[in-house]
């Protein structure tokens, strides 16, 4: 039982970094530089292989959670990079470049007065990322990886 959980976990993370394969095509840009889902995860820590990614966002530019998990070949972990995050203790990862799917800063349980969140805001606002009137990023515009819808993926019952 346990022997068959590690070989779909290996077939998923395979499954992945196939995905992946396009992130060096010319449809992406400034992607050649990131790692490839689940070549960021080889040799380092489930933390530390989200904040390699991290480190290579350029200036105003973001990635979602759920981006950054699947490049570390862990495509439902986005909860754990938000984890990961509030961990945090090393200055060389710009933490402000990750947003949530709508575009928002998420707000933290334990940042009563919101300096946080206003801090993210600022260092956004301060690399050139535009915020609207309801506090959202235009993901479109400034997210660093476009990446097919998932659901596009799903098979329909039929």
């Amino acid at each position: 039982m346990v022997q068959q959980a590690r070989s779909s976990r290996s077939r998923n993370r395979a499954a992945s970094a196939s995905r992946g394969a396009s992130l060096s095509d010319s449809t992406h840009g400034d992607l050649t530089d990131l790692p490839r889902p689940a070549d960021a995860a080889a040799g380092l820590s489930e933390y530390q292989s989200y904040y390699a990614i991290i480190r290579q966002i350029p200036r105003a530019k973001v990635l979602t959670y759920g981006d950054v998990a699947w490049l570390a070949g862990r495509p439902s972990s986005a909860r754990r990079v938000g984890y990961a995050l509030s961990a945090l203790k090393d200055a060389s990862v710009p933490w402000w470049r990750v947003v949530n799917a709508r575009g928002e800063v998420s707000p933290r349980a334990s940042d009563l007065l919101s300096a946080c969140e206003l801090d993210q805001r600022a260092r956004l606002l301060q690399e050139g990322v535009h915020l609207d009137s309801e506090g959202r990023i235009d993901l479109s515009r400034y997210r660093l990886l476009q990446r097919p819808d998932r659901r596009t993926f799903r098979s329909r019952p039929g």
